[in-house]
């Protein structure tokens, strides 16, 4: 396919003529180099710059099958940077609802995607890492092939409308100190049973050989539906993690600072950022496997949806047993009454 692509050697239409071109495709860029912006990386003799022909006359000689235009002097830099300004456009689909924060790459935004009909989070590359986009886009694919119920989800990302971007799984809970309270004190249970889930999940990225960051509060997110998972895995700031030991020992600081709870909690949460004379813990499966039997042993109890889902059996099982039991009497009495009568 041609392609005619006006402002080529701009901001955004520089990014916009090494796409086409690395699928194969020919491409001509017209601009006046009047901005300085990337002349200098312009693609290979394979790409034409055109100066005094008319931009229609340029386009129709060239016979393209798509015309593009990106001014020289690219004012997309400054909406990304303000955050604010983006609210209500469109990105490959996504329609951007409000500022949700800001990550290590930059704004974080609610949005609506439209083919699907669910909420997202919507990560916008800011103008500062613009260079380091190949790096953005490889860890949100690598984040996309783990599947784990404490991860957060990635469902794409890519460069579209100018901008670069990576839609995952929308959190909408509370910060992680709320998330563990129970009225005016720490839900036990709650806080055993997310440190199980979230030393599984780290066990499983370091199965997969997954480079991620220690998990710290700010890379814990919470849900409306009780669960806690692990976010933003990689960092272009922070250095990943460089053991095993260390995301437990993260993980345990992450959770010390909750409030007041039982000694055999505290001294489990102790033992993982190393405060007691225990052995520690080397793997975060160990940390799992503790983190459940501790629980096991002090809420026996199911929770009430699976209690619900047990005694439905039972009723169920001792309804049979009860039939089958009255169809047995019935039986044997039938039987005692033929032999007495028989002739």
């Amino acid at each position: 396919m041609k392609v005619f692509v006006t402002g080529g050697a701009g901001y955004i239409g520089n990014v916009c003529v090494w796409k086409p071109l690395n699928a194969g495709h020919m491409v001509v860029a017209f601009d006046n180099l009047s901005e300085d912006h990337h002349a200098r990386g312009l693609p290979d003799l394979r790409t034409g710059i055109m100066f005094r022909n008319s931009l229609w006359r340029a386009a129709v000689l060239w016979q393209s099958k798509r015309r593009t235009h990106y001014p020289a002097r690219s004012v997309m830099a400054e909406p990304i940077a303000s955050g604010e300004k983006l609210i209500g456009k469109v990105i490959s689909g996504y329609v951007l609802a409000e500022v949700l924060g800001q990550c290590r790459w930059g704004p974080v935004y609610t949005a609506v995607q439209t083919s699907m009909d669910r909420a997202v989070a919507l990560k916008v590359l800011a103008p500062e890492f613009v260079r380091e986009s190949e790096q953005f886009l490889s860890e949100a694919r690598a984040a996309a092939k783990i599947t784990h119920p404490r991860i957060i989800a990635v469902f794409e990302a890519g460069f579209a409308d100018g901008c670069y971007f990576c839609a995952t799984e929308f959190t909408d809970g509370p910060p992680l100190a709320e998330f563990f309270r129970n009225g005016g004190s720490v839900d036990e249970h709650r806080l055993l049973h997310t440190i199980a889930g979230l030393a599984g999940a780290l066990e499983t990225l370091w199965q997969r050989g997954i480079a991620h960051l220690p998990p710290t509060v700010e890379h814990i997110v919470t849900t409306r539906d009780g669960v806690a998972k692990l976010s933003e895995l990689q960092s272009v700031n922070n250095p990943v993690s460089g053991s095993k030991k260390e995301d437990i020992a993260a993980l345990g600081t992450a959770v010390n600072s909750i409030g007041p709870v039982r000694k055999s909690v505290a001294e489990l949460v102790e033992r993982m950022v190393g405060a007691t004379g225990r052995q520690p813990f080397a793997t975060p499966a160990e940390v799992a496997a503790e983190a459940t039997r501790l629980d096991h042993q002090l809420f026996p109890l199911l929770p009430p949806r699976h209690r619900d889902l047990h005694a439905a059996r039972a009723m169920k099982t001792l309804w049979w047993v009860f039939v089958l039991g009255a169809l047995g009497i019935v039986g044997l009495i039938a039987g005692t009454i033929y032999l007495m009568y028989r002739p």
